[in-house]
């Protein structure tokens, strides 16, 4: 159990799994061996049981957290999260801001930090285990300057990005991924999530969007000038705009919009890889 539980909680905990022991015990011999690895979780220090937030009387507890750094315009920008999803918005200040929302925030660890014109943003779980009630989480609003290059990761949660002209690396699981408006590149991988782009990709940029179970929707707002490489394992690969074909298959497509300057990868495994123009 984590250092900071309240020692009667262990005692409570306790009492419950060797009342629970007691009872399988006596129902069932075959419970026996389930009664005794249910005492040997709950009371071993290598699990984490959280009980709640004792001022609140085991309630759910959170916080939030606001956070603002003044940059140039074309600012380095790393959010990483966990347990919630994170919400990237482009404006025209020359500003970093952070809204967080922490559910459990005496699990949480959360940092944000500038060193130059780059910000760095942090939110970890404290502890690891088995949680009772809620678990810890990290859900983030961040505003950024248009020009700003972005690296953004968090699991069990979207990324949705919107209004950046510039590159960006974004990773995810268990959660979709959205990039609206984009005048730049774009590596985005989640897994168990859909992707979704619409904007235009810089010339000669190399770009990735790859998935496990989900479909993969690319809208081009003006012609395309990007070669592409797109494949599903089921689905079906589609596309509504003019493409010079090498491979042209259910299933696969290769091939060159307009000259092809910048190259796009498209993977999925369960999903439809579909290209259209806005």
């Amino acid at each position: 159990m984590s250092s900071d539980t309240n020692p009667n909680d262990y005692q409570q905990i306790a009492d419950w799994a060797h009342t629970m022991f007691f009872n399988l015990s006596r129902t069932k011999k075959l419970a026996t061996p389930l009664a005794f690895m249910l005492v040997l979780l709950v009371t071993t220090a290598c699990v984490s049981v959280s009980l709640g937030d004792e001022e609140s009387g085991g309630g759910e507890s959170s916080d939030q957290i606001f956070r603002q750094f003044n940059t140039s315009s074309t600012p380095m920008v790393n959010v990483t999260g966990f347990n919630g999803r994170i919400t990237i918005t482009a404006d025209e200040s020359n500003a970093v801001s952070v809204e967080a929302n922490l559910k459990r925030p005496d699990r949480v660890s959360f940092e944000a930090t500038v060193d130059g014109d780059v910000v760095n943003i942090t939110a970890r779980q404290i502890g690891a285990g088995v949680f009772i009630g809620s678990n810890p989480s990290a859900q983030m609003n961040l505003s950024v300057p248009s020009g700003s290059k972005i690296d953004a990761r968090t699991s069990n949660g979207s990324i949705k990005v919107t209004g950046v002209h510039e590159c960006m690396e974004l990773q995810t699981s268990n959660g979709g991924i959205v990039v609206e408006d984009l005048s730049g590149c774009v590596d985005a991988t989640t897994s168990n999530g859909s992707i979704a782009l619409s904007g235009d990709l810089s010339e000669k940029s190399v770009n990735s969007l790859k998935t496990s179970n989900g479909s993969i929707t690319v809208s081009f707002e003006s012609e395309p000038d990007v070669a592409v490489d797109a494949k599903t394992s089921n689905g079906v690969v589609s596309t509504d705009i003019p493409i010079l074909t090498s491979v042209m298959e259910r299933t696969r497509l290769i091939g060159e919009y307009g000259s092809g300057s910048a190259t796009l990868k498209a993977e999925t495994s369960n999903g439809n890889v579909t290209f259209e123009q806005e």
